[in-house]
């Protein structure tokens, strides 16, 4: 991993200018190479809890196998029983068993890694159950420490491009528009689908948000692209400026 932070910040500057408002905070972009398999098993009992609820589930299911990262076979071979005697719920459960399964049969070691792109990472650990998107850029950055990593679906990275780009929302707003009125002319137009589509106005509120979402996406990507190849730097900036609010 690069070390000087000096040099990249000069870089991200020339690059985007509006990155001043956050590269003089303090951050750690600290990783800590380890094991993808086990890093997979602490994602799972992590996922939808706090921190603190999160390290307690963890510790439950590590006691289940002794205290200590089960083989995939262990796992496999534990009884369902048991793990929600230990607090993990039947989904979660369910999860852990796609991931012991899959590490049974592929490759998982950190060598393996080295050999493949950020890309062929996200398409290869997303075969698993429950292992999404931005669940491997987590992994990318803070296990595998890549930097070059963006994760356009982070809701605090969201937060804080909004507040630092000025023109972002305007921006977002006027492309969506533009493709609502495209679509659907006039207001009077929306109504008259609902009731020949059967289309309710809830259903119908359902689609233009997703579609904010797919074009708000899309933008911050766009901007992202200016901080390559230091994109995993920017997005620690990121978060410590939503911290520091």
């Amino acid at each position: 991993m690069t070390q000087n932070l000096t040099e990249i910040k000069k870089y991200l500057l020339e690059k985007d200018p509006n990155l001043a408002k956050i590269l003089h905070l303090e951050i750690n972009f600290f990783w800590q190479p380890r094991p993808i398999y086990e890093a997979l098993l602490e994602t799972i009992n992590y996922q939808q809890v706090s921190i603190h609820a999160g390290k307690s589930l963890y510790k439950r299911f590590l006691n289940c196998f002794g205290g200590e990262i089960p083989t995939p076979k262990q796992l496999l071979d534990i009884d369902a029983t048991t793990l929600k005697n230990a607090s993990v719920s039947a989904q979660k459960i369910n999860y852990l068993y796609s991931i012991a399964e899959f590490a049974s049969q592929n490759r998982l070691d950190n060598a393996y890694f080295d050999t493949l792109s950020d890309t062929e990472i996200i398409a290869y650990l997303t075969q698993i159950k429950g292992i999404g998107e931005w669940t491997v850029q987590m992994l990318l950055m803070f296990d595998l420490g890549r930097e070059d990593v963006f994760a356009p679906a982070d809701i605090a990275l969201h937060w804080t491009m909004k507040r630092i780009y000025a023109e972002l929302s305007e921006a977002i707003f006027l492309e969506h528009l533009a493709f609502f009125e495209k679509n659907y002319q006039k207001k009077s137009l929306i109504s008259e689908q609902i009731l020949q589509k059967n289309i309710s106005q809830e259903d119908l509120d359902k689609k233009h948000k997703n579609l904010y979402k797919k074009f708000f996406q899309a933008k911050i990507l766009e901007i992202s692209a200016k901080w390559s190849p230091y994109r995993s730097w920017v997005c620690h900036f990121l978060w410590a400026f939503k911290e520091g609010k």
